[in-house]
């Protein structure tokens, strides 16, 4: 969804001082929506990413909002990505049918294997095939086994 807003104050002016918290904030047309962009790209997003600013807005953030979603680079992992998940409640990974990268994948198996993230869901998107299944999905839970995925498919 496009919202049309303005990248042009975001999140990386907010971690480098230029902007408060409410200075970041715009509003969209979706009712009970706001939405942070990114802002101009610093050169330094990594350091921005493991500083104690990002984890300060996140405990901001908690306090106001009922959700939050934080959406990070479509197409692999990193560091960044992988800082940001450590601090959240859920990782969500959107694979599309024959065109999301198996290797990606299996990262994400690797990386939830070795702890480094956890609560890890997968949401198969774009399963063309008419006779076959509408969706897809699985996922894993902290009780699971590390090498078990639990899957289910509907007709």
């Amino acid at each position: 969804m496009d919202f049309a807003l303005s990248n042009d104050t975001g999140l990386s002016d907010y971690l480098i001082g230029e902007q408060e918290l409410d200075g970041i904030i715009q509003t969209t047309d979706v009712q009970s929506l706001d939405l942070i962009s990114s802002g101009p790209v610093p050169p330094n997003p990594l350091e921005l990413l493991i500083n104690q600013s990002i984890l300060d807005l996140l405990d901001e953030l908690k306090a106001r909002c009922h959700y939050m979603v934080l959406d990070s680079l479509p197409e692999g992992l990193v560091a960044d990505s992988l800082e940001l998940m450590r601090h959240i409640d859920l990782n969500l990974f959107v694979a599309r049918q024959n065109f999301t990268n198996k290797q990606l994948l299996q990262y994400v198996e690797d990386q939830y294997e070795r702890r480094v993230i956890q609560k890890t869901y997968l949401l198969l998107n774009d399963l063309g095939n008419p006779a076959g299944y509408g969706y897809g999905y699985g996922h894993y839970e902290e009780d699971d086994q590390p090498n078990r995925t639990k899957k289910k498919r509907r007709k």
